[in-house]
């Protein structure tokens, strides 16, 4: 009976969107969870403390829990905190309260795309001898980034397209492969695809861009 009461307990913690849960969830892998986009993030302090105190920061809380007209659903290219916190290092700022307000909203805002786009709806990239990215499904974020995902094929047992199918991100403003981690965590206000660690905050514009931003 102990062992049932046990699974039974575990369960509950996993499935969980309490925001006063405290469980480490790497963010690597996919889900579903019964809560609000900014509630989702409140279950997993070592990857979205940063990114949460962010959002309060620049007053956007409203649009992560689906209450901003037209924004009801998005689609959130999630950095997390290692991406925050390696900005933050570069530039010698020790808190997120240091960070102007309005440098705060439009750098969230670049990551938010206006619709739920899950993995499965982004088109697969065509081949093209030249390199370029041909076929990609293109978007344009809140805060004026365009954005392409893509979807391809990997090779398995020597069989061309036979193996695992991976979503990449490039960004067309900084003309650059963005790095991911873990595509539809979904919510109730919309899905995340969370960004690698490797990522760092800012890198979807060029340096010159992001510069004036940062003077806002």
């Amino acid at each position: 009976m102990k062992y049932i009461l046990l699974s039974i307990f575990t369960i509950g913690i996993l499935t969980s969107c309490d925001p006063k849960s405290n469980y480490i969830d790497t963010g690597i892998s996919n889900g579903k969870h019964d809560c609000s986009m900014l509630e989702y993030f409140h279950t997993s302090s070592y990857n979205w403390d940063s990114l949460l105190v962010m959002i309060q920061h620049a007053e956007l809380e409203s649009l992560f829990e689906g209450r901003e007209p037209g924004y009801e659903q998005i689609t959130f290219w999630g950095p997390t905190n290692h991406s925050i916190r390696r900005y933050m290092l570069d530039r010698e700022i020790t808190r997120i309260s240091d960070m102007s307000k309005t440098f705060c909203k439009q750098i969230i805002l670049m990551h938010v795309v206006k619709k739920r786009i899950m993995k499965d709806e982004m088109n697969f990239r065509i081949p093209d001898v030249t390199g370029k990215i041909v076929g990609a499904t293109e978007m344009t974020t809140a805060g004026g980034v365009t954005l392409l995902g893509y979807r391809e094929k990997s090779e398995y047992g020597g069989v061309a397209d036979a193996g695992a199918v991976t979503l990449y991100l490039f960004s067309k403003n900084a003309e650059t492969q963005i790095p991911l981690a873990s595509p539809d965590i979904e919510t109730l206000t919309g899905v995340v695809h969370s960004l690698n660690y490797n990522y760092t905050l800012g890198d979807l514009v060029p340096k010159t861009e992001l510069e004036k931003i940062e003077k806002l």
